[in-house]
């Protein structure tokens, strides 16, 4: 009979407590996970997550109690200085950061990042960029150049040899274990005295370069050029400059011809033909 009645006396109890409900409930600084309701029996629950910036000082949900709403705290989140494995910051430290701060690290000689080269101060906890280990072995070999090995110990600036062209990145990297592209260094084009005027004892023209220098009679130019290591040379006659190739477009507007380009030479002037298309 002892019993009965204390089962009895616990349920009344239950059925009593809780009878007033929650309105939405509101919590600085931060923003609920999901829609809110109108009302909220007690013994309810909404999960809420912190702004940017900031991070709970304890539970991160509220939870209805008898018209009353137990709310979570969500405080400004500070980071202290931060420390990254075989790196070192690009500048002196703070002594602490606050929720969205940044911090540029450079990793240690012989190491690469895997992904970002910032820190980021996020709720309180640093997201810490990661520098790994990068082996590619020996220097690579570049044809007529050599390199200088940068501050991070896995760059190489390429440095082409006097005269020579560098063609191809400024820049080699030690990735994945190997080193990346290669460029390369192409020769310069030495010029045949005999179809020049020149005091100079070697007349060069670096690759892609285009140079107009004397002819042999000193009368008129001629104009160099370096492809590929090969020379292309316009030609000298009788004083003459001539065009090796002329592309001219010639527009026809109200039956008069726009400015057009010539072939001139000191001595004489080249003559051409051109053919005028309707449309």
């Amino acid at each position: 009979m002892k019993i009965i009645l204390l089962v009895f006396l616990i349920c009344s109890c239950l059925a009593v407590r809780g009878i007033n409900p929650c309105v939405s409930p509101s919590v600085p600084n931060a923003q609920p996970t999901s829609d809110l309701k109108n009302f909220y029996s007690s013994g309810e629950a909404v999960t809420f997550v912190c702004d940017r910036g900031y991070g709970f000082e304890g539970t991160h949900y509220a939870v209805c109690d008898d018209g009353t709403w137990w709310l979570p705290v969500c405080k400004n989140a500070t980071c202290a200085a931060p420390h990254v494995e075989n790196g070192k910051p690009e500048k002196d430290l703070e002594s602490s950061y606050a929720g969205g701060d940044t911090v540029k690290f450079v990793c240690d000689r012989g190491h690469g990042f895997e992904g970002t080269s910032y820190a980021l101060c996020d709720d309180g906890i640093w997201r810490l960029p990661v520098c790994e280990v990068r082996d590619c072995g020996a220097q690579p070999h570049i044809e007529n150049g050599d390199f200088t090995e940068l501050p991070t110990g896995t760059e190489l600036r390429v440095n082409c040899k006097e005269l020579y062209k560098r063609v191809g990145p400024e820049t080699v990297k030690c990735a994945s274990g190997g080193w990346t592209e290669l460029p390369v260094c192409k020769p310069p084009c030495k010029v045949d005295k005999s179809r020049i005027s020149s005091s100079d004892p070697d007349e060069y023209v670096l690759e892609g370069q285009r140079k107009i220098l004397n002819c042999p009679s000193g009368h008129s130019k001629i104009n160099v050029q370096c492809t590929n290591g090969q020379v292309i040379y316009s030609h000298c006659l009788d004083g003459q400059m001539y065009c090796v190739v002329l592309v001219m477009t010639v527009i026809c507007i109200d039956g008069s011809i726009g400015q057009t380009d010539t072939c001139r030479a000191e001595k004489k002037k080249t003559s051409f033909s051109l053919t005028l298309l309707e449309d």
